[in-house]
């Protein structure tokens, strides 16, 4: 594939400055019509210092041989609040600062957030960058679609990038519902040539292909309806714009190796939650409907979590969780993991002031037998400092799983120390 010419290839982060220079400039103006208003500033926030461990070799070429990985992350959040608490505006920038000899792509900055809000009685709105959580299991948010996920940071699917919106949200006596207006789609991030947790070609986010002639200025819109009866909560959406799962071809980098080329679809997608809590039982469902995604077709998950409160005699949870993904994406699609998966885990919360806690479990393929076991454990010391143990170990991966076949060498173990302020 030829190369993109300079003014293309650099005009991505010009229309991202622009942007955020906009946003900028909008929450500056907002918050000097409330000059006179009564005002409160917080700051919160952490820094973290990591280390990111491979226990094997590098499985494809061109991948950093670096086993140890050390790192810093540095996300604020400044927050100014007036009006009784009816308005503020939320900045909440985040960089990373990684080893030299690993992946250069994971060295990277984002907003988070940078947005003004405002609640009313019954209705609140949102204009800026922000983040967005949908869905209810615990193996993957299956309807989660308006932000991208940040993969070249860490091995954390809920870690996701700021999207640029416009939110409205009405709360009526039959439920609440939500519009959400984004003018510049976010592409997604992907290890680079020396990063670990990729396939044996990288993602080259340099020559992305897009369905709509407008490429990322594609306008997007979705609409979320929700409400909660008795026991029962549960919410549908509908989302048409740039999907933020690409399709993928084979291509060539300006400096000649091989590279795979993203390309986003124009998509629609209806979707579904549920969520019974039927005291110590959650019953949980998700799932959507997607078109035009390399093909029509369904994706859903059904599970259960069951807590056994105060085991032992101690203040401490034990959770047991059972679910089962099913996705019916064909082969033109973009590629998963969760074709046809059982999740099977164990969450155990102790409730002291530490707010200790541990989540492990597997997720194993019913026709490959193919398995990823990941467990956390998180827990505070002292006021202010926080620690994180994540594992990831890949087991019995068969060739037929593309993705996890790819990353099958990619066992990770991730200690994170972080002080928050």
């Amino acid at each position: 594939m030829d190369e993109l010419p300079d003014g293309m290839r650099n005009r991505k982060p010009c229309l991202i400055s622009v942007v955020i220079f906009a946003l900028a400039s909008l929450l500056w103006a907002v918050l000097a019509m409330a000059e006179n208003a009564s005002r409160t500033y917080e700051l919160g926030g952490y820094v973290a210092a990591e280390l990111l461990y491979f226990p094997d070799d590098p499985l494809h070429e061109g991948q950093s041989d670096v086993d140890v990985v050390p790192s810093m992350a540095l996300e604020p959040e400044f927050r100014a609040i007036w009006d009784g608490g009816r308005s503020q505006i939320v900045f909440t920038p985040f960089i990373r600062v990684s080893s030299d000899d690993y992946d250069p792509e994971r060295n990277h900055a984002d907003i988070r957030e940078l947005n003004w809000a405002h609640f009313g009685s019954n209705w609140w709105t949102r204009v800026g960058v922000g983040i967005v959580y949908w869905g209810k299991l615990e193996s993957r948010r299956i309807v989660d679609i308006i932000n991208q996920r940040d993969l070249v940071d860490n091995v954390d699917p809920d870690d996701k990038l700021g999207q640029p919106m416009i939110n409205l949200g009405r709360q009526f006596s039959w439920g609440s519902v939500e519009g959400y207006l984004m003018p510049y789609f976010r592409e997604g991030t992907f290890p680079g040539l020396e990063g670990r947790l990729r396939g044996p070609f990288p993602v080259d986010t340099d020559q992305p292909q897009y369905e709509s002639t407008l490429e990322e200025r594609h306008t997007d819109v979705a609409l979320r309806y929700s409400n909660v009866i008795g026991d029962y909560d549960f919410a549908a959406s509908y989302f048409h714009g740039t999907g933020r799962e690409p399709r993928v071809t084979l291509g060539k980098h300006a400096e000649g190796y091989d590279v795979l080329i993203p390309h986003y679809d124009i998509i629609d997608q209806v979707g579904l939650e549920v969520q019974a809590t039927l005291d110590a039982l959650l019953v949980k469902g998700e799932g959507y409907y997607r078109w035009n995604n390399g093909g029509d077709f369904p994706v859903f998950g059904v599970g259960f979590e069951y807590t056994y409160f105060s085991v032992w005699d101690t203040n401490g949870d034990i959770g047991v969780l059972c679910e089962y993904l099913h996705d019916g994406r064909g082969s033109l699609a973009p590629p998963t993991n969760f074709d046809d998966e059982l999740f099977l885990g164990l969450r155990w919360t102790a409730n002291d002031l530490d707010n200790t806690s541990f989540l492990g479990g597997g997720l194993f393929d019913l026709h490959t037998g193919s398995g990823v076991y990941s467990a956390e454990f998180t827990t505070r010391f002292g006021s202010n400092w926080k620690i994180d143990v994540k594992a990831q170990v890949f087991t019995n991966v068969s060739p037929t799983e593309a993705v996890l076949y790819a990353a099958r060498k990619d066992h990770n173990l991730l200690v994170s120390l972080s002080r928050y302020f």
